[in-house]
């Protein structure tokens, strides 16, 4: 068990992604904060937008409203 440095939520080993530079051996953030995070970074660095505002475009349908393809 290893309690996530992002969240602070408890969870069992294999929910970390393997790091060989960390000394523990595994990264601090789980695996679903980690992949938040990305989520996050490439909405930010491909329409220049917070998640919250990509995700309230996105409610209305499943394609993008700023540029036309099928969503993350």
């Amino acid at each position: 068990m290893r309690k996530c440095s992002k969240c602070g939520r408890t969870k069992p080993i294999n929910n970390f992604s393997k790091c060989l530079t960390c000394t523990s051996g595994y990264r601090g953030a789980c695996k679903d904060c980690e992949r938040l995070r990305k989520k996050i970074w490439q909405v930010k660095s491909e329409y220049g937008i917070t998640l919250e505002e990509y995700n309230k475009a996105m409610a209305t349908s499943d394609c993008c409203e700023i540029c036309g393809r099928l969503t993350l």
